[in-house]
């Protein structure tokens, strides 16, 4: 609790903070829009943040350009015309968190715009909350994704110490890590009921996903470093958006395509083993046909693209 209202408050003094907020606008920029490094991470037609006035920002005052918009979400619900901006920005939500670590902590509804222009691009607004999510916390997530869906709750229970949410001594006591695995066990089960086909994605409410990790938190002495608490909050609440104009949208399997890609394409030695944990037979030491073909067919599912581009691209890359 401590950790929660210290971050919060300091959190507060950096959204004033106006010169921070235009070295986030400067970098955020420089990351996703035109050529950036991270652009072509998302879909067409990609995003957009106002340029800065560096002449005309001080300490008291920040000024950008004006852009002619709308808000995504002007009522109670998103129109299902602008799902794909929603879904979009969910997609850039991803790359910030797993892939770049620079992320707008506060997509809310009034920092999010959609252009007049045609086609619509989405606008992103008010850079005051960037938070910075280490190199490790982001293939820890990525690899928690993969196990999650796996069902090796054990594997997901290890991940806890490099997520920086419980102490790593903590996990090294094996009563307190086998009773841990049992306890994400009986949590993952209930909030990832198994489908018909166990090749498709379980569904999972990401609001219900944080309400079970907080009742095992006195527990388990689990900690709330920055990263989580900004990222829970940005990814609840494009969820919500998204769920507003479709009840079926499913965050999980977003977040799991993004964290295959990803799998599938990285040289890391981490993501790699991650790779052939879920793809092996562990009994018989060898990879399992069965379980390379389910991945292949939720990434193509994902992607909507056949299985062989799938494999074509993952040789390629």
């Amino acid at each position: 609790l401590v950790d929660a209202v210290d971050e919060f408050f300091g959190r507060l003094f950096e959204e004033s903070d106006f010169r921070n907020e235009a070295a986030n606008i400067e970098r955020f920029a420089a990351l996703y829009t035109g050529d950036g490094e991270a652009a072509g991470s998302i879909p067409d037609p990609g995003v957009v943040v106002p340029s800065l006035r560096r002449d005309l920002c001080g300490d008291n005052v920040i000024t950008m350009e004006w852009i002619d918009g709308d808000k995504l979400m002007p009522d109670a619900v998103v129109a299902q015309d602008d799902l794909p901006l929603l879904r979009l920005g969910i997609s850039c939500t991803l790359s910030q968190l797993l892939e770049t670590g620079v992320m707008h902590a506060d997509p809310h509804p009034g920092n999010l715009l959609k252009t007049v222009s045609s086609p619509a691009q989405l606008v992103y607004l008010d850079f005051g909350l960037v938070s910075d999510v280490p190199i490790g916390v982001r293939e820890g997530l990525v690899r928690a994704v993969a196990y999650l869906v796996a069902r090796d709750y054990d594997a997901l229970a290890n991940l806890f110490s490099d997520l920086l949410l419980i102490p790593k001594e903590v996990l090294e006591d094996e009563e307190t890590k086998e009773a841990f695995t049992a306890a994400l066990a009986v949590a993952a089960d209930e909030l990832l009921p198994s489908p018909d086909d166990p090749t498709d994605i379980p569904e999972l409410k990401f609001d219900r996903l944080i309400d079970s990790l907080a009742g095992l938190a006195p527990r388990f002495e689990f900690t709330l470093p920055p990263y989580f608490l900004n990222n829970a909050r940005a990814i609840g609440t494009l969820e919500g958006m998204a769920r507003s104009a479709d009840p079926s949208f499913n965050v999980l399997a977003v977040v799991y395509g993004f964290a295959v890609q990803t799998l599938l394409t990285s040289e890391s030695t981490a993501l790699v083993g991650t790779l052939k944990d879920i793809t092996y037979n562990k009994d018989k030491q060898r990879l399992d046909i069965e379980k390379v073909r389910a991945l292949v067919k939720q990434a193509a599912s994902i992607a909507g693209v056949k299985r062989r581009q799938i494999v074509w691209d993952v040789v390629r890359k």
